[in-house]
């Protein structure tokens, strides 16, 4: 099948070459697999990268939140008191409200932060074990973890995500070009 497709492509350029004077440059099928290997080095140095920062910044926030967790929650609260008491406009009521109202914003957001670094590090992980087998796989992943970590994080995460994204869009635009088996396309003469 593959040989008949080579022969009709040759007569195809015969004919064009002898109705029309010149050689119209065709393309031959490569006979024999064809695809060269393209090196993913530029999509790997990225995710690795961003596998070790988003790595770091997820041991970063679980020690923050376990911080907070494990932290003295009175002295905490009397510390955000004072500092919010310094301000003549807000009523010392509100002080303690919003006190506790912070400690609960981090806290929870804490670990809302820890649970989506931990989603982006895994998919960034999976996304560089399938890198040199299935880059179009891996290229979505990667666009995931990253639009995932930057979107969900409200920015925080803006330089591994980007990282990740650049990487992903590495991996589906970039394509290995195909090339017969024997070597170069033959040169062919062009139009005067």
């Amino acid at each position: 099948d593959v040989y008949k497709r080579q022969v009709f492509m040759n007569v195809i350029s015969r004919l064009t070459t002898e109705s029309c004077g010149y050689n119209i440059p065709t393309q031959p099928l490569p006979l024999k697999g064809g695809f060269k290997a393209l090196k993913r080095t530029g999509e790997m140095v990225l995710g690795i990268i961003g596998v070790v920062i988003t790595f770091l910044a997820f041991f970063l926030v679980m020690f923050t939140v376990i911080g907070v967790q494990q932290a003295d929650l009175t002295q905490m609260t009397n510390m955000i008191e004072q500092e919010l008491a310094n301000d003549p406009n807000i009523p010392a009521q509100e002080a303690e409200e919003l006190s506790a109202m912070v400690l609960g914003v981090v806290s929870s957001a804490g670990w809302w932060f820890l649970a989506i670094h931990a989603i982006g590090l895994v998919l960034g992980i999976i996304a560089l074990v399938k890198l040199n087998r299935n880059a179009k796989t891996a290229g979505i992943l990667f666009l995931v973890a990253g639009g995932g970590l930057l979107l969900l994080t409200v920015g925080f995460s803006f330089l591994y995500a980007a990282l990740f994204i650049i990487a992903g869009l590495m991996c589906l635009l970039r394509k290995p070009p195909v090339k017969p088996e024997g070597g170069d396309y033959p040169e062919q003469p062009r139009p005067e």
